[in-house]
């Protein structure tokens, strides 16, 4: 049973400051392509492992760094898709957080709900980039938080965060609980792991919802791999729109009256990092436009195919102009209802 949410106007849409304002953190991603390695194949209760000889040096084929987060990730596809757009995140008072703020600088995002933070050492991660696909190895550093529900947007995107994260979900609450604001989740890995009541207690109040299979079946609790089951019961939580990606496969969605499902857009897998970050980005700022889901799972296919074409993130995420141009000359690219 959907949980209705009394929503009081505090400040009239013309005036709002944003179209989205991203929330979660921003790390510096250093990317490392490895040839010298084997896949041990998947067994019960564990996924593929990457093998690599153990007390050697490994040679590399390839070594850079790019900064990255799903936060940032995200607010640099809605800048280059026309949005105006706010990032609210902290980061360190040292090398790696300073040029992370001149990296948002350079890319238009306002910067002014960024709390730069003594003693904090800004995240990192090491992407090992193999065949098309990753294993990253991150480090989150343990942030103070905080978050004003006076926040002035049309839309919030939330998505990963540290230890501490229970400060921000609050106040997330209480913006979209008491506001005209939007939410578009994409909840993290350490809040999907730490407690899955807060997740669906952000999910009753959640417009556009982001997950894996996997995640999804966490949320639902349940292992059905039945697409239409897991929307079914997403919606039942309270997401207005339900979105389960599905790896090379595309993605399923509902929005309460049609299941929709899309298919990956042909590309050249080069580097899988950052694909979801394009493909919400791209699906989230077709819906902020005034666009149906299905139209906006157009968007986020082509923005994601785009992205997984170069190594690295950000690098492939696409301009409005260019990405209109995509759909325009791939009429055929179409989504599907299934029952």
């Amino acid at each position: 049973m959907r949980i209705q949410v009394n929503r009081r106007d505090f400040w009239s849409e013309s005036f709002m400051k944003f179209d989205i304002v991203t929330i979660g953190d921003c790390q510096i991603d250093y990317f490392v392509r490895v040839e010298d390695y084997r896949i041990a194949p998947a067994q019960a209760g564990r996924s593929a492992g990457l093998v690599l000889n153990y007390a050697q040096k490994i040679p590399i084929s390839e070594f850079k760094f790019f900064y990255g987060g799903n936060a940032l990730n995200t607010a640099v596809g809605f800048r280059r898709l026309g949005l105006k757009v706010g990032i609210h995140a902290c980061v360190g008072k040292d090398a790696g957080g300073s040029a992370i703020l001149e990296h948002i600088r350079r890319e238009n995002i306002d910067r002014s709900q960024i709390r730069v933070q003594n003693g904090v050492e800004t995240d990192k991660s090491v992407v090992i980039v193999t065949g098309g696909e990753r294993t990253i190895l991150t480090y989150h550093s343990r942030k103070n938080y905080n978050f004003s529900n006076r926040l002035q947007s049309k839309w919030v995107y939330l998505t990963s965060l540290g230890a501490g994260y229970e400060k921000i979900y609050k106040g997330v609450e209480t913006l979209i609980s008491r506001s005209a604001a939007k939410l578009a989740f994409n909840p993290g890995t350490r809040q999907l792991k730490h407690s899955i009541a807060a997740v669906r207690r952000l999910v009753k109040y959640t417009d556009l919802l982001f997950v894996n299979f996997e995640e999804a079946q966490k949320i639902a609790g349940g292992k059905t791999g039945d697409a239409k089951r897991l929307l079914a019961r997403l919606n039942s939580l309270g997401a207005k729109n339900a979105i389960v990606t599905d790896g090379i496969k595309g993605a399923y969605a509902f929005d309460g009256k049609l299941f929709l499902k899309i298919g990956s857009f042909p590309a050249k897998r080069v580097d899988a990092t950052g694909a979801g970050d394009a493909f919400a980005s791209g699906t989230t700022a077709a819906l902020v436009t005034g666009l149906s889901l299905g139209e906006a799972l157009r968007w986020g296919s082509v923005n994601a195919a785009s992205e997984i074409a170069q190594i690295g993130v950000q690098n492939g995420l696409l301009t409005k102009n260019r990405l209109l141009d995509v759909l325009k000359k791939h009429p055929g690219f179409a989504v599907k209802q299934f029952k």
